[in-house]
């Protein structure tokens, strides 16, 4: 690859990079009203349309069972990626 292209791949990955941390993951709150129900909460929200960004942080089997403690990405909020820890 010439080092024009490359420069080219790095500025187009760049900015899809910094449009995605544009975009919010819910709709901002409207007249400052959270939902009032479940109904209203998740209406519009599509689970699948971001990357869950998986991280396995610690792995070890236990009495036959094996255990991961994980990170994902939930979302993004306020321009900020927001994530979750479980075991």
């Amino acid at each position: 690859m010439s080092s024009c292209k490359a420069l080219l791949f790095f500025i187009v990955s760049a900015c899809s990079i910094a449009s995605a941390a544009d975009f919010e993951t819910l709709p901002p709150l409207e007249d400052g009203q959270p939902p009032q129900n479940l109904q209203e909460m998740w209406d519009g929200f599509d689970p699948r349309a971001e990357p869950l960004e998986l991280e396995v942080l610690k792995e070890w089997e236990e009495d036959e069972v094996l255990m991961r403690i994980v990170r994902f990405r939930i979302g993004v909020f306020k321009g900020q990626k927001a994530k979750l820890a479980a075991v």
